[in-house]
């Protein structure tokens, strides 16, 4: 069982080591959710990367490439639209229903799961 760390009580190694087991954490984690996706082909390239959305004097952060960044979030996207599509197929997105009644129907199909 980890015991709960007081900032006060922990040592610089200590903290380091702590702060690197959290970085292999999200890794995995990312790996994990990759996997999850089918995306193994994806080389997240885990490093410090200056991110451009961040404010200009604090930009560096461990994180995934830019440039799998921007492969993610595409696929992402003709994820979103390939179900969107599928949902209209479906008849789950009709025109002219208030977002009322679309709030309703898509509580009503959350029951179904």
């Amino acid at each position: 069982m980890n015991k709960i760390k007081h900032f006060s009580k922990v040592s610089f190694n200590e903290a380091v080591h702590d702060i690197l087991h959290l970085r292999e954490l999200h890794k995995q984690m990312d790996e994990t959710v990759l996997k999850l996706y089918g995306w193994e082909d994806i080389n997240l390239a885990h490093d410090f990367y200056e991110v451009d959305y961040l404010p200009e004097n604090d930009r560096v952060r461990y994180t995934i490439s830019t440039d799998t960044r921007k492969e993610v979030l595409k696929r992402l996207l003709k994820l979103n639209h390939e179900i969107h599509e599928q949902e209209v197929k479906a008849s789950l997105h009709v025109k002219g229903k208030t977002k009322k009644k679309q709030k309703a129907d898509a509580t009503e199909q959350m029951k179904l799961f």
